[in-house]
């Protein structure tokens, strides 16, 4: 398993291209990004069936194919959430983090790297994610909600 999760850092550091290198690079091969987003669909049924693990594995090939689209960050940001659910917080806020750098508006990656940090008792940090996304969507509750709870535990 040690192994495995040394694997998905170094993918998280390697694949993903930052937000300005997506900016800066030509159209997507329609191709790979059909693939890709195959890959997604996979990985959706996967959670959806509680296959959590094997979710990772659909994700991670679709990040592995190094797409320079913002797409990437929604890859990233389902690969967190699967983490999550596993119980690996640590692996969960790096992929949260890359999805942030990919797309700054990517809301989810916020709310996943803020629960993260919530089970990994990074309290401050986790109150400046759940702000973002109050920030970002004032009328999600339950934003709001994990918001005053990690502000509440900080204290």
């Amino acid at each position: 398993k040690k192994n495995k999760e040394q694997g998905v850092v170094l993918s998280i550091m390697e694949s993903a291209k930052s937000e300005e290198e997506v900016k800066n690079e030509e159209q997507v091969n329609p191709e790979k990004l059909a693939e890709a987003e195959e890959f997604k669909t996979k990985g959706n049924n996967s959670f959806r069936d509680g296959k959590f693990e094997e979710a990772v594995e659909h994700y991670s090939e679709a990040i592995f194919l190094n797409l320079k689209t913002k797409k990437n960050a929604v890859y990233f940001g389902n690969r967190a959430f699967c983490h999550i659910k596993l119980e690996n917080f640590g692996i969960a806020m790096l992929d949260s983090t890359r999805a942030i750098e990919i797309d700054p508006t990517y809301i989810k990656g916020y709310y996943r790297r803020g629960s993260a940090q919530m089970a990994l008792g990074k309290l401050a940090e986790a109150v400046k994610d759940f702000l973002k996304v109050c920030k970002l969507v004032p009328k999600d509750k339950d934003a709001r909600q994990k918001y005053e709870m990690a502000k509440k535990e900080l204290r």
